[in-house]
């Protein structure tokens, strides 16, 4: 590890003329790394661990989603009856995001949309308040209830529509669910 950032761990002298113990702001950038990441480069070691730790954090986000209605047919009110599985490699994350997705947005009104966590066969509402698709395409806006959204393994999710626009309803739906892990 050299003072100048360049290949197979930089050049020159000890970085900034620190023996011992060195602060990671002053240890050089491997450019080696930089070419093989795709990441630029910058002046220091602390740089590199944070882009590594935002790597981590980023690993730690899995998006589930469920098709509900073909794209071409138009929603109904109906209980979700295929399920999203949770597996070992999700337990211990809690959902972070919901978001529904049509194909062709409704008219008047809105669709409303619940997501149920069954655990050990009780059914319980992981958002306090519904996500609505009004006139648009695509929606977020359901509240998450930080209560209800943790997941185990053995959860199942399922996508519940308890409403849908008073004039013509939206075409096709899939909803995404994006699940977080906090700490490992």
């Amino acid at each position: 590890m050299g003072g100048i950032s360049s290949y197979s761990g930089g050049a020159g002298s000890p970085p900034g003329g620190y023996l011992g113990v060195l602060p990671q702001t002053r240890v050089a950038f491997d450019m080696t790394e930089a070419a093989s990441s795709g990441i630029s480069p910058s002046g220091s070691l602390l740089d590199n661990l944070n882009r590594i730790r935002h790597d981590i954090q980023e690993s730690r986000v899995r998006v589930l989603s469920i098709g509900m209605v073909e794209k071409d047919v138009p929603v109904t009110v109906k209980n979700g009856t295929v399920g999203i599985p949770i597996t070992p490699e999700v337990s211990g994350y809690s959902i972070s995001y919901v978001g529904a997705f049509v194909n062709e947005k409704g008219v008047a009104g809105s669709t409303d949309i619940q997501v149920v966590r069954r655990r050990e066969g009780s059914n319980i509402n992981v958002l306090s308040t519904e996500l609505t698709v009004g006139d648009e395409w695509y929606a977020a806006d359901g509240v998450i209830n930080t209560s209800n959204d943790g997941l185990s393994t053995g959860d199942i999710l399922f996508v519940n529509v308890v409403g849908i626009h008073s004039g013509t309803a939206p075409t096709g739906l899939t909803v995404a669910i994006t699940a977080r892990q906090e700490s490992v």
